[in-house]
C-alpha cells in the first residue's frame, strides 16, 4: 500500500543517512591514522593504533550500514513496483467502467432522442392537420349554417305580434 511504501522510503532515507554517517567517521579516523603515521612527533605515533582500532570499528559499522541499506533500497524498490502494478490495475479497472459509462449514455441519449424525433413527427402531423382544418374554414358559410341550425333548433319561443294601439 502507499502507507508501506512512505515508511520504507522514510526507513531508506533513515538508513541512508546512518550510512553516510558511518562513512565520514571513516573518512575522519583515516585522516587520523595516515596524519599519525606520517607524523615525526612520538606521542602522534603512539595514538596510531587506538585510530587504527576506531578505524575498524567505524568501517565494520559502515558495512553493516551499507548492507542495511541496501536492503532498505530492495525492499523500497520491490514495493514501488508492486504500488505501480496495483495502480495500473486499477487505472484499468477505472478505464473500463468510463468506457461502459460512456457507452450506457450514449445508449440513452441516442434513445432519447429517437423518442424526441417521434414525437417532433407526431407534432408535426398535428400542427398540419389543424393548418388543414383551419384552411377549410369559410367565414360566410360556416356562420351562415351556424345561425341557421341555431333558429332550426332553437328552443325559444317566437314573440306574439304587437299590436298597433290608437290613441
Amino acid at each position: 500500500s502507499k502507507k508501506d511504501l512512505e515508511r520504507a522510503r522514510s526507513n531508506m532515507n533513515s538508513l541512508k543517512k546512518k550510512y553516510q554517517s558511518w562513512c565520514r567517521n571513516c573518512e575522519k579516523y583515516i585522516n587520523l591514522r595516515n596524519e599519525a603515521k606520517n607524523s615525526s612527533d612520538d606521542k602522534a605515533k603512539a595514538k596510531l593504533p587506538k585510530h587504527e582500532s576506531y578505524l575498524q570499528h567505524q568501517v565494520a559499522g559502515a558495512i553493516k550500514a551499507e548492507k542495511n541499506y541496501a536492503q532498505a533500497v530492495r525492499d523500497v524498490h520491490r514495493l514501488q513496483k508492486a504500488h505501480r502494478t496495483n495502480t495500473y490495475k486499477i487505472l484499468n479497472d477505472l478505464q473500463a467502467l468510463e468506457h461502459k459509462r460512456v457507452e450506457a449514455s450514449k445508449a440513452s441519449l441516442t434513445l432519447i432522442t429517437r423518442k424526441h424525433l417521434s414525437l417532433c413527427a407526431s407534432i408535426q402531423t398535428n400542427f398540419e392537420q389543424a393548418l388543414k382544418k383551419i384552411n377549410q374554414v369559410d367565414a360566410r358559410t360556416d356562420l351562415d349554417i351556424f345561425f341557421s341550425k341555431a333558429k332550426r333548433e332553437s328552443k325559444m319561443s317566437s314573440p306574439a305580434p304587437l299590436v298597433l294601439e290608437a290613441y
